[in-house]
């Protein structure tokens, strides 16, 4: 395990997810996930039932929700996969967000009880862009001056859960 930066993420070497791993593995990839919050594992050449075995190691691994309408980015809601991509074919894309559309979020925080981690894996990666940054909520917690931590406790948020990702919400109810 390779810390990379000291906010967080790690690079984990010498584990294959093709392979079923052993508890003490899993265990030690539990504990550097929760240590670094993210995870890089590369060179990894995984089928649906590997990924699906490796998201395991990290918790129950939950399908995604079809939204109210049926309408929802990412394919098919019969499966837990989301496919991502900036691919067309036939003038229709492949997959969801292709253009770097989605604002900062975090997956399913709107849940009442959001899921513990999200697995990406990547097929193909582009010479540029592509980016997706993470951000460490604890240590953004932490520098939180002491007199504004105090105002916020106990306070609640509203968490929006909107497709529209190229346009800002408004909030403004009068």
């Amino acid at each position: 395990i390779l810390p990379l930066h000291k906010a967080l993420g790690a690079e984990v070497i010498g584990v294959d997810l093709r392979q079923t791993l052993d508890d003490a593995t899993i265990k030690a990839l539990r504990s550097a996930f929760d240590e670094h919050i993210v995870l890089v594992i590369r060179g990894q050449s995984l089928d649906e039932e590997a990924q699906l075995r490796a998201a395991g190691y990290f918790g129950k691994v939950a399908y995604r929700r079809r939204p109210l309408d049926g309408i929802g980015p990412g394919g098919n809601y019969e499966s837990p996969f989301m496919m991502v991509s900036n691919i067309v074919k036939d003038g229709k894309p492949i997959g969801a967000f292709g253009d770097g559309e989605m604002w900062f979020h975090h997956d399913t925080s709107y849940y009442a009880e959001p899921h513990r981690a999200t697995l990406l894996y990547s097929m193909v990666l582009p010479t540029w862009g592509g980016n997706t940054c993470f951000t460490n909520m604890y240590k953004a917690y932490d520098m939180i001056p002491r007199a504004l931590r105090d105002k916020l406790e106990g306070r609640k948020v509203l968490q929006m859960h909107d497709y529209k990702r190229r346009e800002r919400l408004n909030l403004d109810t009068s």
